[in-house]
């Protein structure tokens, strides 16, 4: 099953084509992308995750879904809480440093090739990077997806209104 990532085409989804949504539950996401990165290109990024800065090494600033969706866990572990209330209505407090890649971790996953199922928000919670290199070689990049499922795709138009009636006070 191929996915839309907050914005961005992820090639298949591993493990769990469909995912089974309830409002306010944490899944986690396997995301499978194209096989069309070197080892070289696996050095890009900050702290642990590399050695180079944006626009120095690496990439020379070439950006792909993999490497955009990687960005989220740079940041997601440490700038959000969730919960839900005792009606079941899930809540979220986001503080999004400044020097992000992005202003939210709310996000909108949606089917490209299934058109029974809608999509949905959901708040990024983690992203372990699962790639493997061997050598010169490498194997398909995975990036595991930990989210927090916030409503059907439907019921919000934008990011701004999953915002403002989810969101609660700053961390």
């Amino acid at each position: 099953m191929n996915w839309r990532v907050a914005g961005y085409a992820v090639e298949a989804v591993v493990d769990q084509p469909v995912p089974t949504l309830t409002r306010g539950s944490e899944i986690t996401l396997k995301l499978l992308f194209d096989n069309n990165l070197t080892e070289t290109n696996l050095a890009f990024g900050r702290g642990a995750y590399g050695q180079f800065s944006y626009n120095q090494g690496g990439l020379g600033g070439v950006e792909n879904s993999y490497l955009a969706l990687r960005k989220y866990g740079w940041f997601a572990p440490n700038s959000q809480t969730t919960g839900t209330t005792d009606a079941g209505v899930p809540w979220f407090s986001e503080r999004v440093p400044s020097d992000a890649y992005f202003d939210t971790l709310v996000i909108s996953v949606e089917p490209i090739d299934v058109v029974d199922h809608t999509g949905f928000w959901a708040l990024v919670t983690d992203v372990t990077d699962q790639s493997r290199v061997a050598g010169a070689e490498s194997t398909a990049r995975r990036l595991d997806f930990n989210l927090f499922v916030l409503s059907n795709l439907r019921e919000y138009d934008t990011v701004d209104d999953v915002k403002a009636d989810l969101e609660n006070t700053p961390i």
